[in-house]
């Protein structure tokens, strides 16, 4: 499925560094993610889904925009006479959400990655509030 990705062509060195530097942008995500998530206003479960939901779409889309250039910067590192650079392009449309979310977009490692990356996100948005509140709705006294 992969045949020819780029990922296949770095040493096995690289390929664990890559992987670590992913595994590194993943956690900074959800820790962003965590933290912005804790500024949503419980306003009811349908209202906080959405909004936490929101912010990790938003969460995403900044890894999107950003992220290459981290990427690009390990680059540097593992290839002697890459030429330092801004990759960074201007702040992607938002179906450059849509393709990982639909797994739609290019078949690398990189596109499903990012695919995995956005419903890890939702999956962390929507998980938590769910489980309060149906703790909480156990926790209450049955109306008499």
């Amino acid at each position: 499925m992969y045949d020819g990705d780029s990922f296949y062509t770095l040493s096995d060195g690289g390929q664990i560094g890559l992987t670590l530097l992913s595994l590194f942008l993943t956690a900074a995500m959800l820790v962003a993610a965590g933290r912005l998530f804790r500024l949503v206003p419980d306003k009811g479960l349908p209202a906080l889904l959405a909004a936490r939901i929101g912010v990790a779409v938003f969460i995403m889309w900044i890894f999107v925009w950003l992220s290459p250039q981290a990427y690009y910067l390990y680059y540097q590192i593992i290839f002697e006479g890459l030429p330092w650079q801004i990759v960074i392009r201007p702040p992607p449309e938002f179906h450059a959400i849509l393709q990982p979310l639909t797994f739609s977009g290019p078949a690398t490692l990189s596109a499903h990655a990012k695919g995995a990356l956005a419903w890890l996100l939702i999956l962390y948005a929507a998980a938590w509030p769910v489980f309060q509140h149906l703790r909480q709705a156990q926790a209450k006294p049955p109306r008499s």
